[in-house]
């Protein structure tokens, strides 16, 4: 669909120039993490509410995570699972994530945890 290529394309252009200002912010490296998650999420726009991004609950739903999970992520507070970055990379709508420099295909991930 357009909106996904448009905000991949966004993304990418994007998400080093948000981590450089949050960088800047004097932020744990958890609350680092839920800045950037939620401005990823911001930049996601939402298919079932009438506001122009994805809502948290929106994001958990169908992707294996909760509203919670993603609220406590979002405020710095959590230690989320590699399993579960992965599952909320998919919900953004990410194709890869890089995790200690190593390159980690979503798609492929998720497929590996469901065929154990």
């Amino acid at each position: 669909n357009i909106n996904g290529m448009i905000y991949h394309t966004i993304n990418l252009i994007d998400k080093s120039e948000i981590y450089q200002r949050l960088n800047r912010c004097g932020l744990t490296e958890k609350e680092k993490l839920g800045k950037y998650l939620t401005k990823l999420r911001q930049r996601v726009p939402s298919e079932e509410y009438s506001k122009d991004h994805i809502s948290q609950q929106e994001l958990a739903d169908n992707n294996g995570l909760t509203k919670y999970l993603i609220g406590t992520i979002e405020r710095g507070e959590a230690n989320p699972t590699l399993d579960k970055l992965i599952f909320l990379a998919k919900a953004l709508k990410l194709k890869k994530v890089n995790i200690f420099e190593i390159e980690i295909n979503v798609d492929r991930y998720i497929k590996e945890i469901k065929n154990k």
